[in-house]
């Protein structure tokens, strides 16, 4: 997914998916992690609504 975001013009530090995914009834099931870059408080907001939007779409 942050690979995802980083193309839309989103500033990444880093994203990794965390330990503990399982998989159950066919479908999998696993935890992500991104960390945005430091920015003001409105591109903050601007970035984790596009993430939101990003996310929700994939899932």
């Amino acid at each position: 997914m942050h690979g995802v975001y980083a193309r839309t013009g989103g500033a990444v530090k880093y994203g990794h998916s965390e330990v503990g995914n399982f998989s159950l009834g066919g479908k999998i099931y696993e935890q992500n992690e991104i960390e945005f870059l430091p920015a003001d408080a409105l591109r903050a907001a601007e970035q984790l609504i596009l993430a939101k939007w990003i996310i929700r779409n994939l899932a």
